[in-house]
């Protein structure tokens, strides 16, 4: 019966061997499942991270986004407004020179002529403005011919026809709007005195 019982401690020592292999297997999966852990855990929290950053920065640029979308609608509402403004104020100042008094008549047309100085000039003007006309014209010798259709004011022209100055009414103001509408609209903003 000895070799039964070496058999039985041979197994026995197979069996503590291999319990004690397993146990060491076991230690070694469970330092690495531990170690693959942490390292899963790192990989997840970086990948949070950029994820976090990347949602940040997303929102960031929508943000700046609609900050700018906000923006340039204000400065369109803004323009418009202003361009409404504007063009009121320039139809208003239109009707006021379209009814000008007679006096008043009289020193445009003088200013006109005595800015543009035309030997033998014949002064045009607009139907309304014929008396304003005369009376300059007497007074700097000049032609009046027959009236034209218009909104006020005059065309002096020389004798040739050839040199011609616009001073209707709709004509200047034109002008004038086209040259300064910006500075009209920066005194209108207040602006002005902060240049």
């Amino acid at each position: 019966m000895e070799i039964h019982g070496d058999v039985n401690r041979i197994i026995e020592a197979i069996r503590e061997k291999a319990k004690k292999h397993v146990d060491e297997i076991m230690a070694e999966a469970k330092k690495r499942i531990k170690i693959l852990k942490e390292s899963h855990r790192r990989d997840l929290e970086e990948l949070r991270e950029k994820m976090l950053t990347k949602a940040r920065t997303d929102a960031d640029i929508e943000f700046r986004k609609r900050v700018s979308e906000a923006e340039s609608a204000w400065r369109m509402k803004i323009l418009e407004l202003k361009m409404s403004i504007l063009e009121e104020l320039k139809s208003l100042v239109y009707e006021r020179l379209k009814n000008l008094s007679e006096d008043m008549k009289v020193k445009y047309v003088e200013r006109v002529v005595e800015r543009n100085l035309i030997e033998n000039a014949r002064i045009i003007p607009v139907k309304g403005w014929e008396r304003a006309a005369k009376e300059v014209a007497l007074k700097y010798n000049l032609e009046v011919s027959e009236p034209i259709d218009g909104d006020g004011g005059i065309i002096l022209e020389d004798s040739t026809g050839k040199i011609r100055i616009d001073a209707r009414v709709g004509t200047l103001l034109d002008a004038f709007w086209k040259d300064h509408a910006e500075d009209i609209l920066s005194i209108l903003a207040g602006s002005e005195s902060n240049r």
